[in-house]
């Protein structure tokens, strides 16, 4: 009897957690551990460069000021997960859901957003320039302050929202144009003067489009 009732508390503090214990083990010592179950885990700091998390669940997790470069986010789901002032460049996030998820002051040079489910992501003072959101899904998506140089929204839908110090500079926008927008780093900068994007095909979407909400000067 004493037995059956330690089994039934250890499972109930498991499930108030919510993350699994031996899957947070596995990517601590492997780097790889696809869909596992790390809802709300705590990872501030981890460093697990190119780890491989495909498929995972991450929602609700803390995983502020960590470092995963090159890491393998595909197909997670990470509902309102931090990952602020966190090193996550070249990392690929694509097909994942993301809602409410905060990238703010974050490093994402050369990362990958394909057909990501971003609405209600925060990307305030982050760095995602050269990433690719072909595809994303964006809905009051913030990107104040943010460098979004060379940045690709080619096929994005939804609305992203800027101030005057987001940088729009040769950024690609959702029909395939370019555009530079004067802002506190582009400045006067003319889109005709930007490099053409390298030339990858893209999927066509018909009337997809990003729009933009907020202050550009």
């Amino acid at each position: 009897m004493k037995i059956r009732i330690f089994i039934t508390i250890s499972t109930s503090f498991w499930m108030l957690d919510g993350y699994n214990p031996e899957h947070l083990e596995q990517l601590k010592k492997t780097k790889v551990c696809q869909k596992c179950d790390l809802t709300k885990a705590m990872l501030q700091g981890y460093n697990l460069p190119n780890a491989d998390v495909e498929g995972s669940d991450f929602s609700g997790a803390n995983m502020s000021g960590t470092q995963f470069p090159g890491a393998n986010f595909k197909d997670t789901i990470l509902d309102d997960t931090i990952l602020s002032s966190s090193l996550l460049q070249k990392a690929d996030f694509s097909g994942a859901k993301a809602h409410g998820a905060k990238f703010v002051n974050t490093l994402l040079r050369d990362a990958k957003f394909l057909g990501t489910d971003l609405s209600n992501a925060n990307f305030t003072s982050s760095s995602p320039y050269r990433t690719d959101f072909n595809g994303a899904i964006f809905s009051n998506t913030r990107f104040d302050h943010a460098d979004m140089l060379n940045t690709s929204l080619r096929n994005s839908t939804g609305n992203i929202i800027t101030d005057d110090r987001t940088n729009i500079c040769c950024t690609v926008m959702s029909d395939g144009s370019i555009s530079s927008l004067s802002g506190y780093k582009c400045g006067s900068t003319e889109a005709s003067s930007c490099s053409s994007p390298s030339p990858i095909e893209y999927s066509e979407t018909g009337k997809r489009q990003t729009l933009y909400t907020g202050k550009q000067s």
